[in-house]
C-alpha cells in the first residue's frame, strides 16, 4: 500500500477524514489525518521521495491531475506523498 498523509487546509470540518476515507478504500495507508493551521487557499501535493510513484497515485486518486507535484525529499517523513487540502479543493472529488 502506498503510505500517504492528508492534511486539512480548507478550514471545511471533516475533509481530511472524508479524503481518508475515500484513500483507504482504494487502498491507500494513510498515517496521518490532520487539520492544521493555517488555512490555506491552494490544494498542494507533496512528495517525499525523488520516486514520486505515491504522490503520483494520489494525485489521480483525488482528481487532481492539474496539480504539480512539489518534490521534497529532504522532508523527513515515513510517507511517500502527502496532500494539504486547500480552499479550493471540490469535496465532489471524493465521490469518484
Amino acid at each position: 500500500a502506498r503510505v500517504v498523509e492528508v492534511f486539512n487546509a480548507s478550514g471545511r470540518k471533516g475533509l481530511a477524514a472524508a479524503a481518508a476515507r475515500r484513500l483507504r478504500a482504494l487502498g491507500f495507508n494513510v498515517i496521518t489525518e490532520s487539520s492544521p493551521p493555517p488555512i490555506e487557499k491552494q490544494t498542494r501535493l507533496l512528495g517525499f521521495s525523488s520516486d514520486t510513484a505515491a504522490a503520483l497515485k494520489l494525485r489521480e486518486a483525488l482528481g487532481l491531475e492539474e496539480l504539480e507535484i512539489r518534490v521534497r525529499p529532504s522532508q523527513k517523513s515515513v510517507a511517500g506523498a502527502a496532500v494539504v487540502l486547500g480552499v479550493d479543493f471540490d469535496e465532489r472529488k471524493l465521490g469518484r
